[in-house]
């Protein structure tokens, strides 16, 4: 069986993934985009062990909506003529539509990498409507779904798809690289007593750029600080919105802005006392849970549905809602230890059980085993009922 792996962009997190999912088939290759522009997600440049091919991607915005395409993809996708083609949910990208068409005419299988997050963008019901019927008719192309969380799978189920089709591979972190953690709280300590001191301390790891919140966090933070006066927001991370996030931050003595961290970040994420997204995101979330960091956490990709549970793993709070975040970090300065111990064990046991890439690629290696026998129903991926449009 021929496959190819359609990815967004080859991130560090998703390196050992690729290496471990390529290892179980005799022909598996990832194509990938390459991109020029600094938009808060850092490329892994480095060799990996798995083949990998990129293509420049090209990027217009045409009535609020991101239209994508990729140059050479679509010619050497032709040129493979794959068994199966895995590919991220996406139907804004013109050219994953190109492929899934072709593969569609051809019979090839398509499995559709879905997350189900959108930006929250205000726009008119009638643009709302048209992109949702143009992102229906694109999956029903598919063979069958693979989502990041029981959310994007529930999201599926509503516009009728197959249940049956659609697999839960929760979005984790690579637990071998977490074997030997020693060293991280040795320094943990050290950041804590440089860093944060007697403070209970906030973090956020991600990236600087719009869907991400981050200046509604700091903003958001400058009430609880002038509430709270013993707390401490700690920000690591890059991207476009760079000199927003510090002209908002305007040398607050309790808001500290350390940069993009990638190798060895984990300390922090123990240095702290609770992990913050504000936004977009999802695996920092992983990150802070296995290391026994509760998380506070709002509207993100879905994912946080299934790892953010009020009260147990952590706190959730209403989607760009001020006095709601307000609320849930006041709740959570104020939450007793033995609930706060507890707390950090819920989280970190949910990740070791579900929420890793050793079960990423045990869903994914079934799937597309069950694909390639016939277990799983070939076209259509939707179900034979009429669907809504929505309101």
């Amino acid at each position: 069986m021929k496959i190819i792996f359609i990815s967004v962009l080859i991130t560090h997190y998703r390196v050992s993934f690729f290496e471990k999912l390529s290892k179980n088939f005799s022909d598996f290759k990832v194509f990938t985009s390459v991109k020029d522009v600094e938009d808060g997600r850092p490329q892994y440049n480095e060799d990996v062990n798995f083949k990998v091919r990129g293509f420049r991607e090209q990027k217009k915005t045409i009535m609020g909506f991101s239209i994508r395409y990729i140059d050479g993809m679509y010619k050497a996708i032709r040129e493979e003529r794959p068994d199966v083609i895995v590919i991220a949910g996406i139907p804004g990208n013109l050219t994953y539509r190109k492929i899934v068409n072709w593969a569609h005419r051809n019979s090839i299988r398509v499995i559709f990498w879905y997350c189900g997050w959108e930006p929250n963008i205000k726009r008119l019901s009638l643009w709302k409507k048209i992109k949702k019927r143009l992102a229906l008719s694109h999956y029903k192309k598919g063979s069958c779904f693979i989502t990041y969380s029981s959310k994007a799978q529930e999201d599926l189920i509503k516009e009728n798809f197959n249940r049956e089709n659609i697999t839960v591979a929760y979005n984790g972190i690579e637990l071998d690289d977490y074997k030997n953690t020693g060293r991280y709280y040795e320094q943990a300590r050290n950041l804590r007593e440089k860093h944060g001191g007697k403070d209970v301390v906030y973090l956020y790891v991600g990236g600087l750029v719009e869907d991400k919140r981050v200046p509604f966090l700091v903003n958001t933070f400058k009430k609880f600080n002038s509430l709270f006066p013993g707390t401490r927001l700690w920000i690591i991370g890059d991207g476009p919105l760079r000199e927003q996030v510090l002209d908002e931050i305007d040398n607050h003595p309790k808001i500290d802005y350390f940069g993009r961290i990638i190798k060895d970040v984990e300390p922090w994420f123990i240095a702290a006392d609770y992990f913050v997204l504000p936004g977009a995101g999802g695996l920092a979330l992983n990150q802070a849970m296995f290391f026994e960091t509760p998380c506070i956490a709002g509207r993100a990709d879905g994912t946080e549905r299934d790892l953010v549970i009020d009260d147990v793993t952590g706190f959730s709070f209403l989607e760009d809602n001020s006095e709601s975040l307000l609320s849930k970090l006041a709740e959570s300065y104020n939450l007793d230890k033995e609930k706060y111990e507890i707390m950090k064990k819920n989280g970190r046991e949910l990740i070791t059980s579900k929420s890793n890439v050793n079960n990423m690629v045990e869903v994914f290696t079934r799937v597309l085993n069950e694909l390639q026998s016939g277990q799983l129903n070939h076209h259509p991926a939707r179900s034979k009922e009429r669907y809504a449009i929505g309101k």
